[in-house]
């Protein structure tokens, strides 16, 4: 993938210089004391270049924009947000008070994700989206699920569809400034997801809510309400199957309430994509 020279000003020329080998990162993987990682193709790539903590601070430093405590709530939670569809995540040392973690310290990882923008879609599955019903899109991590999202939003957005979408980027992952610049859509950037959803119902009238990434704990009380309310959802989840969608009893309970009307997955075969569509009648739990 072509990386933004914003990211790249973030990090110190001794990475910078590994990166000019290799072609299409999909992932630069930095941690303190162990080989700088690339992935390419779901394919991980160990190389000679062993990451010091003074480089990884830098790249905090430089992500932070120098202040880690602007970003505090994030960066507990596992990430630092940087636009543009781009997401730093963070490891380190949990501080934890009740079973909640208050803080992160002595980071010693980070994971940038390079998003995809000149991917294909192919434009019968973009078609084939019902839309006056949801849709799932799942898949494992690092498959394409957002940027399947991305692609939605501009399809459904524009003519002949012509429709209203607001979209829950509770990551700024969706938003892609290359895809969505001329496209007339409501953006909820970094809110909670589902205080956003009934926010954009209430106040914003839309025909459709995107959303990414349902977790396996989420209260989907609100997503159920979308359709209640004659509203469209679209959404990821991570699983590799139907069957290991199904068995999620959050999504299930979705798929009994007929949230969903079509199911999209998407699987790897020699570095390409493979989208499975099926129907709501097509789905057996």
């Amino acid at each position: 993938m072509e990386i933004d020279n914003d990211i790249l000003e973030c990090l110190p020329v001794s990475i910078q210089q590994k990166m000019t080998v290799y072609h299409s990162i999909d992932e630069i993987r930095i941690r303190v004391n162990r080989p700088l990682c690339f992935t390419i193709g779901n394919k991980n790539l160990v190389t000679d270049h062993i990451v010091t903590k003074e480089e990884i601070e830098y790249c905090l430093n430089k992500f932070c924009k120098n202040s880690l405590h602007t970003y505090f709530e994030t960066i507990k939670k596992g990430y630092i947000p940087f636009g543009n569809g781009y997401r730093i995540g963070v490891c380190g040392e949990a501080v934890n008070d009740k079973n909640s973690i208050t803080n992160i310290s002595r980071i010693n990882s980070l994971n940038i994700r390079i998003p995809s923008y000149q991917c294909e879609i192919p434009i019968s599955l973009l078609n084939s989206i019902p839309i006056n019903e949801g849709t799932m899109i799942y898949s494992p991590a690092n498959y394409g699920k957002t940027t399947l999202l991305r692609s939605v939003i501009s399809h459904l957005s524009l003519p002949p569809y012509n429709k209203r979408i607001a979209v829950i980027d509770t990551k700024n992952e969706l938003y892609s400034p290359y895809l969505h610049k001329n496209c007339p859509v409501d953006f909820y950037t970094f809110y909670p997801k589902y205080e956003a959803i009934n926010m954009a119902i209430q106040t914003m009238s839309p025909e459709i809510v995107v959303c990414d990434e349902i977790g396996i704990q989420d209260d989907i009380s609100p997503l159920i309400e979308c359709k209640n309310c004659g509203v469209v959802l679209i959404c990821s989840a991570h699983a590799r199957t139907i069957s290991e969608l199904m068995s999620r009893n959050n999504i299930k309970i979705m798929h009994e309430n007929g949230v969903f009307g079509a199911y999209i997955g998407i699987n790897m075969t020699s570095n390409k994509r493979v989208y499975n569509y099926a129907n709501k009648k097509e789905v057996i739990i």
